[in-house]
């Protein structure tokens, strides 16, 4: 009644029952014992003195011995997983900005562009095999994380990978450089939509202005044993090799222009023009259609996976100063006029307090409509903010305001209230001037970096902009690494590529920014 595997064939069966009749003959003295047939099978392989098609059935099969060897599998794939090295390889990761859209799901903002990804120096076995059969399969490359987000398919989509040769420079003598060694790549090209973070810079009513930020990372990819960390490389001569604007067909000729790219540079293109192109949003306006551009570099690591696009966005702006300022604007001048023919005698007799009253009323219940606009939802709420201080004045004043004369005995309360909701109107004033102030000063160091640029414009993809061409120049004298302008670099240097390097950021990055 011995249930063996299937697997067994007969001469090993003719075996095992010789073995058991063996045993069951040297045991007779010991008939009364009862044992199981697995302990009977068991301590007849233990009587083997070599190892029998016995021993090696029951030990194949036994839960212990099946658990041991499960995990001494286990152990071996996880150290077939170790990391057996560690590259850093050159990727330019060009981005072409098409616009941007309202995000109706959350709220925010969404950029849709395209993004070229060219990997440099990887081995001809991971550049992947261009057959016909194998056309689906996607080749190596490395994947995006948007801020904390992996990519997704709605984000980047995929549309065509191919191989790349070029050169490299090397070093022949002390002095000489020769374009001689081949270099392999893979260039992939994805179309993208990029989920902009929005976070408040400055919200002075009624003007609310948030930075919009594509914060791209590359993540490390694991392949055949070996990690491989991306290592940005950015233009040397031309920074829309980097990021630019897609080029505009035709520019508007009845555009209203407030600032024009100077002379001749950018082709005549405006600001307005450009952002007709780029600005497709409805809830907010672009302060500068040209954003800020930063490359993070890992000191530790010693290398450059992330680049940030930033641009700037005011939401509110002359709509609320439509919907808010202009109403009270006559609330308090009829305020003012309630409180003048309470207080003074104009010759037609007392004023009758229902009448004062009714008045106050009114104008109060009209503010309360009107201010509950002025506060933008945030996660967080504080209560000393000039915005709430703006309104609490307003509504004391028009409190004040409503003690007639006759109940208070003095004019001075109405009078204190009427000259508040005045003063109240110093706080759009000076936000207006804050305002004012960062939006000349943001562009103008947009329009500085445009024109002390060698590009006709660093932001815009014209007829001037002439990309990198892999069969004509070697890879890296048309790119160099952040990390060689982080360590390698002057200041002087630096700046004729057209680039600065900023402080550390908490001790772990240095910033790269466009100069």
């Amino acid at each position: 009644d011995l249930l063996l595997p299937s697997s067994v064939d007969n001469s090993t069966i003719i075996s095992i029952y010789r073995e058991v009749s063996s045993f069951v003959a040297k045991r007779a003295t010991a008939s009364s014992d009862s044992m199981d047939p697995l302990s009977l099978v068991s301590n007849v392989a233990a009587t083997s003195s070599t190892k029998s098609p016995l021993e090696s059935i029951v030990h194949q099969h036994d839960p212990k011995t099946s658990r041991s060897n499960t995990s001494s599998n286990k152990k071996k794939k996880k150290k077939k997983m170790e990391v057996d090295e560690e590259v850093k390889l050159p990727v330019n990761n060009f981005l072409l900005i098409k616009k941007v859209v309202d995000d109706h799901d959350t709220g925010g903002l969404t950029l849709v562009g395209t993004f070229v990804q060219t990997v440099f120096g990887i081995q001809e076995d991971d550049n992947g095999d261009d057959s016909s059969d194998d056309d689906d399969k996607e080749k190596f490359r490395f994947q995006y994380r948007f801020g904390d987000e992996t990519e997704t398919d709605d984000s980047v989509q995929l549309r065509r990978q191919e191989p790349v040769t070029t050169t490299r420079l090397v070093r022949t003598s002390a002095t000489v450089l020769d374009a001689a060694a081949v270099v392999h790549g893979r260039r992939s090209t994805f179309q993208t939509k990029i989920p902009l973070q929005m976070e408040t810079l400055l919200q002075a009513f009624p003007f609310h202005i948030l930075t919009a930020t594509a914060d791209i990372e590359l993540s490390s990819t694991f392949h055949n044993g070996t990690r491989y960390r991306p290592d940005l490389v950015v233009s040397r001569s031309d920074r829309r090799g980097n990021m630019c604007l897609q080029d505009l067909k035709t520019p508007n000729p009845t555009t209203t222009t407030t600032l024009t790219i100077m002379g001749s540079r950018g082709g005549g293109v405006s600001e307005s023009d450009i952002l007709d192109k780029i600005d497709k949003t409805v809830q907010y306006d672009f302060v500068s259609p040209y954003p800020t551009v930063q490359y993070e570099f890992d000191i530790k690591k010693q290398y450059c996976p992330r680049y940030t696009v930033t641009f700037y966005c005011i939401k509110g702006g002359f709509t609320k100063f439509v919907a808010i300022i202009l109403p009270i604007i006559p609330i308090a001048v009829i305020n003012t006029i309630n409180v003048l023919n309470d207080t003074v005698d104009f010759g037609d007799g007392p004023v009758d307090t229902t009448d004062h009253l009714g008045i106050s009323s009114a104008l109060i219940l009209t503010a309360v409509f009107l201010l509950p606009s002025i506060i933008e939802p945030n996660t967080r709420q504080a209560l000393m903010r000039l915005d709430n201080f703006y309104i609490l004045v307003i509504f004391i004043s028009l409190m004040l305001s409503s003690f007639p004369q006759n109940l208070t005995g003095t004019p001075t309360v109405e009078v204190i209230g009427m000259v508040g909701l005045w003063v109240s109107f110093i706080s759009p004033i000076f936000n207006c001037a804050r305002f004012v102030q960062f939006l000349l000063q943001t562009r103008a160091e947009k329009n500085a970096i445009v024109a002390a640029g060698a590009e006709s414009n660093p932001y815009l993809k014209d007829d001037d902009y002439t990309p990198w061409k892999p069969n004509k120049e070697p890879y890296d004298a048309y790119f160099c690494t952040v990390n060689s302008i982080v360590n390698d670099m002057d200041t002087a240097t630096r700046a004729k590529l057209g680039y600065a390097k900023n402080n550390e950021l908490m001790g772990k990055f240095e910033i790269v920014k466009y100069n």
